[in-house]
């Protein structure tokens, strides 16, 4: 299911818990000719698939569970000649080959493709105070754009329902919503990693088959990712994407550990 974020009061800094059923999480250090990431994958269709990522530059993206629910009837089908795969939006912009104007200057006339089996959104954001939340609905691309200092994104088309004082409680991940949105707005301008990780936790679903697995917490102008697993939610993890390494901030006496080409899979850590 999960639910995310972009905060922009004074610092920026985005959050996400993973709620799915149990699956191992890895994370890795990617590089390209223009730009170094730091990505999470999930072992899910028999293989590791991109969950969610930010770059050197600050620029986080993630994929999201996606539930259509209300009334999509007055949308007509998308019969755009222009498509753009939805995965490969999220590639592209932890590659910075599309900037986030770019991004934002989209609109329905473009089809979002997707594979049969992902239904999906998506949270970009970048450290400037841009956001927006990418949704393909009947094919058509969709966005909605931040309004204020900080954006929230569970699981209802959030397209459908920009009116979210008037949001239907029902929906899934409206309850999320709701929450995660208050207490961003109380924190506001004393926002740090702390209290970050306390909203998360605010957001968890501890009921279900879809229980949160892990909460990330991103300092994009630091280039560090600060997480903690729910079967050991005291243990706090810190990666530097500048130094490539992953660290128990609880452990000073636990060397840091080097993210090499294979990755780190990060549910198997103590």
């Amino acid at each position: 299911m999960c639910t995310s974020f972009a905060a922009y009061y004074g610092r920026p800094l985005y959050g996400m818990n993973f709620d799915f059923p149990m699956v191992d999480i890895k994370v890795t250090i990617e590089k390209s000719a223009a730009v170094k990431f730091i990505c999470f994958y999930i072992y899910v269709f028999d293989g590791y698939s991109p969950l969610v990522g930010m770059n050197e530059h600050g620029s986080f993206v993630n994929l999201q569970e996606l539930h259509m629910e209300g009334d999509a009837s007055q949308l007509e089908e998308c019969h755009a000649s222009t498509e753009i795969d939805g995965l490969q939006l999220f590639a592209d912009y932890l590659n910075e080959r599309i900037t986030m104007d770019e991004i934002m200057a989209l609109d329905s006339k473009t089809r979002l493709t997707l594979p049969e089996n992902y239904k999906i959104h998506s949270l970009f954001a970048a450290q400037n105070g841009q956001s927006t939340i990418i949704e393909g609905i009947k094919g058509k691309l969709l966005q909605q754009k931040i309004s204020g200092q900080q954006q929230v994104m569970t699981n209802f088309a959030h397209v459908l329902h920009p009116d979210t004082a008037k949001l239907d409680l029902r929906f899934v991940g409206a309850e999320r919503y709701v929450t995660t949105d208050r207490l961003l707005k109380k924190a506001c301008n004393s926002l740090d990693v702390e209290q970050a990780m306390s909203i998360l936790k605010s957001a968890f679903q501890t009921r279900g088959d879809y229980p949160t697995q892990c909460s990330w917490v991103f300092l994009p102008q630091d280039q560090t990712v600060y997480f903690r697993l729910t079967k050991n939610i005291n243990c706090i993890w810190k990666i530097s994407l500048q130094n490539e390494t992953i660290e128990n901030t609880g452990d000073k006496n636990a060397p840091p550990i080097k993210i090499g080409d294979a990755g780190v899979v990060v549910t198997q850590l103590g």
